[in-house]
């Protein structure tokens, strides 16, 4: 019998880490299934968008699903780089940036990048890299990418807005 209640322990302390990562994307994870839920039924639209990330400025091409209150996915692919890669935004009904998911394939392997953002979309709070790591939110690198991929999701936003 004490065997069976120190696994039980063990394996209640061993699901504490993954319970908290469930609870903190909690908002993102439903606003993410909300909108994919109903892609079918959304208007979309294609065009195309700039990206500066960093020193380089490159066009993507882009589709935006909408409902009545607005954009609420933007998914970008690049035309002037190879990779395979895909930016995903999703938008809060009231146009709040939630959600940004990054695919990419590198040498014939799929790489995942998941940021998360505050309810306001203003501060990117998470970012998990390729393998489930989580990437430190103090750095100076985490702040400015945060702040890249906002600007590029308002421009995104606005581009189909008209």
């Amino acid at each position: 019998m004490p065997v069976k209640s120190i696994l039980a322990a063990i394996a209640i302390v061993a699901a504490l880490p993954f319970a908290k990562a469930q609870e903190d994307t909690a908002y993102h994870r439903k606003i993410y299934a909300e909108v994919n839920g109903k892609l079918a039924s959304l208007k979309v639209k294609t065009g195309k968008v700039k990206y500066a990330q960093r020193d380089e400025v490159e066009t993507l091409n882009a589709k935006a699903w909408q409902d009545a209150a607005g954009t609420r996915r933007i998914e970008a692919t690049p035309l002037t780089r190879g990779g395979g890669r895909t930016i995903d935004m999703y938008f809060s009904e009231d146009g709040k940036l939630v959600f940004v998911f990054v695919t990419e394939v590198v040498d014939g392997a799929r790489k995942e990048y998941r940021h998360y953002f505050d309810k306001a979309g203003t501060k990117m709070v998470k970012s998990i890299l390729p393998g489930g790591k989580e990437d430190p939110t103090g750095s100076h690198d985490f702040k400015d990418f945060g702040d890249e991929l906002i600007k590029f999701a308002a421009d995104a936003r606005a581009i189909f807005a008209k």
